[in-house]
């Protein structure tokens, strides 16, 4: 398995592998170039959202308990410089899938969740008299005109499947109609709605619902079921966490763990947020346990 960690872990620099990857896979020379399948590695693409690259016990956290984080980092690699292609949460996503500035896409603000559909790429017609410079209209979708990761993985012949947070519109622009077999919970939310123990995005999904069940748990949770179903072929599996984005709650235990462990004098002394990124460490080692119970870790 290769495991890729930079500062915040919501700018990944595997999309630098899964690129370099790609194009070595699936040229525009022939598809009967393409590898066997038996030998094609499998990609877990995990990303979070608005954690700051100090947020892990791994680049030297003491209050923070990212214990299965910081095993991807001992296992793999981890950056002390990296960059993303922007500091917001869409343009960053669209730049993730398609390779594109968001200069040039168009996709500058976190607008995924805005009701207007906008394409096309403008100025806004007057600006303040104080300002000097031109503010373009962000974009509110990914324009499907894109090629994105996961449609030239399927094209390869790779199972997809989208988990967690989408942020850059909703059908037709959802990631099913941007290269993925299967998407939940199937909107483009910019948080969990509710809030992260509220069964209504769950419900939404379609998905039987537990009350009181951590999204975040639940998301893990089906897209383990989802490898498991497609354990036998290559499969390309996108784990984008709503954590830690707000609104901020934890679990009731952690959060009294955590305020247990608070030293007032400590920068990070937020108890709430602690546990919060302890429901994201859950989920990343409830995804690498299971592929290493599947016998995938590998490939």
């Amino acid at each position: 398995m290769r495991v890729f960690t930079s500062g915040p872990i919501h700018r990944f620099i595997l999309v630098l592998f899964v690129h370099a990857f790609l194009f070595g896979l699936y040229s525009e020379t022939s598809a009967q170039t393409l590898p066997e399948r038996d030998s094609l590695p499998n990609v877990v693409f995990i990303l979070s959202d608005d954690q700051g690259w100090a947020d892990l016990a791994c680049y030297g956290s003491e209050f923070f308990h990212t214990p299965n984080i910081d095993s991807l980092a001992a296992r793999g690699i981890s950056f002390s410089n990296a960059y993303s292609a922007n500091p917001y949460c869409s343009p960053t996503r669209a730049s993730i899938l398609t390779g594109i500035y968001p200069a040039r896409s168009g996709v500058l603000s976190a607008s995924g969740h805005s009701e207007q559909v906008k394409l096309k790429k403008e100025l806004y017609a007057t600006r303040p008299s104080h300002m000097r410079l031109l503010t373009p209209v962000p974009i509110t979708r990914l324009d499907t005109s894109y090629t994105t990761i996961a449609e030239v993985f399927r094209e390869a012949g790779y199972a997809t499947g989208h988990f967690g947070k989408w942020h850059l519109g909703t059908a037709p622009y959802s990631p099913l109609e941007q290269g993925f077999d299967v998407d939940i919970p199937h909107n483009s939310a910019g948080w969990p709605l509710g809030g992260y123990f509220s069964a209504k995005m769950i419900r939404d999904a379609g998905l039987p619902v537990r009350p009181g069940e951590h999204v975040e748990d639940r998301m893990a949770e089906e897209a383990v079921k989802w490898m498991r179903e497609n354990k036998d072929r290559p499969f390309l599996l996108h784990y984008w966490a709503f954590s830690v984005h707000g609104p901020y709650e934890g679990k009731a235990d952690y959060v009294e763990h955590f305020a247990g462990e608070m030293d007032p004098d400590y920068p990070q002394r937020n108890p709430i947020y602690a546990a919060m990124v302890k429901s994201l460490d859950d989920a990343v080692g409830r995804l690498v346990d299971s592929i290493d119970a599947l016998g995938l870790r590998e490939n």
